[in-house]
This record gives C-alpha cells, structure tokens and sequence, in this order.
C-alpha cells in the first residue's frame, strides 16, 4: 500500500510539474503575440502620444548628416492624423552644428492627404513653413499609419529586452515602400518615382503595445541620387492621449483646419 501511494504521489508530482512547464511556455510563447496585437491595436484605434529620444543618421550619396534630440509624436487614428513637435534638435551637417526645432502635421482632408511642416533654426537656410495637399490615392504611405501597420503586419520575434524594468518584446520586420510620382491636372508632376527598403532590425514593444525603442534602416534611390538612413529611437514617455490642441492651431492657421 505504501509502495502504490508513494508512486502514486510521484505520478501527480510529475503532472503538476509537466502542466505547470506547459502553462509557463505557453504563456512564454503567447506574451509576444499579444504586445504584438496590442501594437496593432493601438497604432489603428487608440489615441497615443510617445516622447523618444531620436538619432537620424543620414547620408545622401558622399555626404552624410546627424540629427539627434527630443522628439514627442501625436497620434489619432479616428481623424487620421499626426503631430510630431520637436524642440532643441542637433542637427551636424558639413561640420556645421545648426539647432532646428520642428513641428511637421499629416492628416487627411477630404480626399487629400496635407502636411504642414514648420522648422526654425539658429541658420536661415533651414528656416522654413511648407504646406501641400496631394490626392490621398497617390500618398497612402503619407498617412499616419499605414508604414508602421505593414512593418507590424510582417514582423518576427527575436527575444526579450526590457523598458524601465518592464519587459519588452523584439520584433524584426522588413517593407518595400513605392511611390509614383504625382500628377496634378493635366501637366504638373510633383516629384520622381521612389522606393524605399524600411529594415526594422529590432523593434521592442511593452506588453500594452507601446514601442519602447526601435532601431530602423531606410535605403532609397531617387533620380541619381542614393539614401540611406539609420534611425534609432528610446522611448522616455507616453499617454494615451492626442495633443489636439496643437493640431488644431497648426491645420486652422494653414486655413484647412
């Protein structure tokens, strides 16, 4: 009787434990797919600002500059729009150092994406006030979210990493963005036929779908010309909020508010 218990006992230890390392692994397994779908979630139906430290390499042919600094993105997928204000930037170019802050807004009106980019600068050739509106057929990959939703839509798990002692979820994830060159009426042609590489090799989001930092290379060729840019992002903040004041004060002084 001893004997038969004493198995029996171990039978069940046994058990618990084989139940328990699956339950473990399961939900091992399952943590990355669920930042992943909070991520996808929160890019098309929640507001969401994020404030991340930036560095934006670029080099154009032989030529190359670095912009690096503060930069808090809004986002608001119900009216489709994006605010990204940024304030003391560095931006190195030819051995000058030049300080620029940036407010650049996208949103869709009617059937026609806008951007209003507003830069100012401690050297007047990057002082600067831009607004377009371009058919929103022409400019999908203008909109807000539609880069980040096929970089999310393609992404693969690589391991763990960790924001402010929570866990993060690292994703790599590869697109080819085309654009056509735009025609307006019948003769006027803004801009050349692109395509860009958008290699996201380690993107890490919180388990609520918030990126928490993000390392991406973007190659294009443009006419004779070739970029490439590094992007590396940290986030240091967020809510889950849309700064809709400064949207509106931005959109109604471009008089399409």
């Amino acid at each position: 009787m001893r004997t038969s218990l004493a198995a029996a006992l171990v039978i069940v230890v046994l058990a618990v434990a084989a139940l328990a390392y699956l339950l473990i692994n399961q939900g091992i397994r399952e943590a990355p797919e669920i930042a992943l779908s909070n991520a996808k979630k929160l890019l098309l139906s929640e507001n969401f600002t994020g404030t991340y430290y930036m560095t934006v390499t670029t080099q154009v042919n032989s030529r190359a500059s670095t912009l690096n600094g503060i930069s808090t993105t809004s986002r608001s997928p119900s009216i489709n729009a994006l605010v990204s204000n940024s304030t003391g930037l560095l931006m190195e170019f030819d051995g000058r150092v030049v300080h620029v802050n940036s407010t650049v807004v996208v949103w869709m009106h009617g059937d026609e994406v806008c951007q209003v980019l507003i830069s100012i600068s401690n050297a007047s050739p990057y002082n600067r006030t831009a607004t377009f509106c371009i058919p929103s057929n022409y400019s999908k990959y203008l909109l807000p979210f539609y880069v980040d939703e096929e970089l999310l839509g393609n992404a693969t798990y690589i391991g763990e990493s960790s924001w402010n002692g929570e866990t993060t979820y690292c994703f790599k994830s590869e697109i080819t963005v085309s654009q056509p060159s735009i025609t307006t009426g019948k003769t006027t042609t803004i801009g050349s036929p692109i395509t860009t590489v958008i290699n996201a090799t380690r993107l890490c989001i919180l388990s609520n779908g918030v990126t928490a930092s993000a390392t991406l290379y973007e190659t294009s060729r443009l006419r004779h010309q070739s970029f490439a840019t590094v992007i590396n992002e940290t986030l240091i903040s967020y809510s889950f909020t849309f700064n809709q004041q400064l949207f509106s004060q931005i959109t109604s002084r471009a008089g399409l508010g």
